[in-house]
């Protein structure tokens, strides 16, 4: 199976949690329709990642390496902060919720990164 759909995708949500993070860090109200793209990016490039680790539903050659394989696990990280940022953050939403947002971010870029490094060996 082919990593440049997979890539592209999860690059498209990763560009729109930047944009996200900014409005965030502008005190600027996002809109759901922007949250709701990048969930969906972000599950269905971890899907993408799924499938690459696998072998994908044809029988295709799985992808191999610690690189592919500790970056699905960050981008799994990623996703459940994402979820549960918003839940953990309405008891406290000042401490908790940057705290949360901050991991989130941290451990996407990391998994990204590492994808992107599995890419450019492999």
């Amino acid at each position: 199976m082919k990593p440049i759909p997979i890539l592209l995708i999860i690059t498209a949500g990763v560009a729109l949690g930047i944009y996200l993070g900014w409005l965030f860090l502008r005190r600027e109200r996002s809109k759901p329709v922007v949250i709701g793209l990048h969930v969906i990016l972000g599950v269905v490039g971890l899907e993408g990642v799924a499938m690459l680790i696998t072998g994908g539903p044809g029988g295709g050659d799985p992808a191999t390496g610690q690189l592919v394989k500790t970056s699905a696990i960050l981008l799994v990280l990623a996703v459940m902060t994402g979820f549960a940022s918003p839940l953990l953050a309405k008891r406290r939403p000042r401490k908790v919720g940057l705290a949360t947002l901050g991991v989130h971010a941290t451990v996407g870029a990391a998994g990204y990164a590492l994808l992107i490094a599995w890419a450019v060996q492999a």
